[in-house]
């Protein structure tokens, strides 16, 4: 799993990667999130556009605890995310919310197997 927050004046941004989101939906490395922000914990929406649409798929709760993070589903698709996870801040990312970005290539494996199989029925 990878997230990658902000949070300014009581509201959270960023994105969130797990291994079943990219083998749902292999074309995406990350879904966003937005939520709110209060003391060490936040409850966010995962979501994004899909076909041009807003495609809520879960709400998670994060609550920090120094450097590590434990994000729990607990409504919606609560399966494209795991039971409960505990991360811990990757102390080489930048603290400017300028230079953050998500790894865009967390599923370019789930991808690379899509276009093999998608290519193979050209033929």
């Amino acid at each position: 799993m990878e997230i990658v927050i902000w949070a300014t004046e009581g509201r959270i941004d960023g994105t969130i990667a797990t291994k079943r989101l990219c083998k749902e939906l292999p074309l995406l490395n990350y879904i966003l999130l937005e939520g709110s922000v209060s003391g060490n914990s936040a409850e966010v929406v995962a979501w994004d556009l899909i076909g041009g649409h807003r495609v809520e798929f879960a709400r998670l709760t994060l609550e920090r605890d120094g450097q590590l993070m434990a994000v729990t589903p607990i409504a919606g698709n609560k399966g494209l995310f795991p039971i409960r996870s505990r991360i811990a801040r990757d102390p080489s990312v930048p603290e400017d919310k300028e230079k953050l970005d998500a790894d865009h290539t967390f599923c370019s494996v789930e991808r690379s197997e899509l276009l093999k199989r998608f290519r193979s029925k050209q033929h």
